[in-house]
């Protein structure tokens, strides 16, 4: 892994000085962060989207209105891309206590469990996701929908990795090993 990578910023990071991801660099940083239960206090009902530091918990994460987050329920992680180069891209997610979806560009890629609204609804299934995909330049928008419920590990607790694909195979290889 590239530690010389760009740090995401805001839900943010750009690659235009970085170039091809020839080595596999982590997106561990501060990601966009959206609230998928109501929240009676807030107006509308729905808090307005933050950020939070990736790997870390939500649980008592301020919000824009002041309450903390509560330990279990249901986001929204995003990440915005800008200027990487075309080229066959891997991400991989770490496992994630809880129900996840990964969305690539708005298009739900992988599924581990099922996400849901309450304790009920969520389905655990605890793997992590390799997902490839091609890009032709420019920005990628990923999303990385949790909910947690049976247990105090809410959010994501190590960062993802991404990079292109035949680097990501031989890091993908190295990890597991280790593991």
């Amino acid at each position: 892994v590239d530690h010389n990578a760009p740090v995401p910023k805001g839900g943010t990071v750009s690659y235009k000085a970085y170039g091809p991801l020839e080595r596999p660099v982590t997106l561990q940083g501060d990601w966009g962060f959206q609230w998928l239960l109501p929240v009676p206090e807030a107006p509308g009902g729905k808090l307005p989207r933050m950020n939070v530091r990736v790997p870390g918990l939500w649980e008592g994460e301020e919000t824009p209105i002041g309450t903390k987050l509560p330990p279990q329920g249901r986001a929204l992680y995003t990440m915005k891309i800008t200027d990487l180069p075309a080229g066959r891209y891997q991400l991989y997610v770490p496992p994630i206590y809880g129900g996840n979806r990964v969305y690539i560009d708005g298009r739900m890629l992988s599924q581990r469990g099922v996400p849901g609204n309450d304790a009920a609804a969520t389905r655990y299934f605890l793997r992590a996701h390799e997902i490839r995909f091609e890009t032709t330049g420019g920005d990628l928008n990923i999303g990385i929908e949790t909910s947690a419920y049976l247990h105090r590990d809410s959010g994501i607790g190590t960062p993802p990795v991404l990079g292109l694909a035949a680097p990501m195979e031989f890091w993908t290889a190295i990890h597991w090993a280790q593991e």
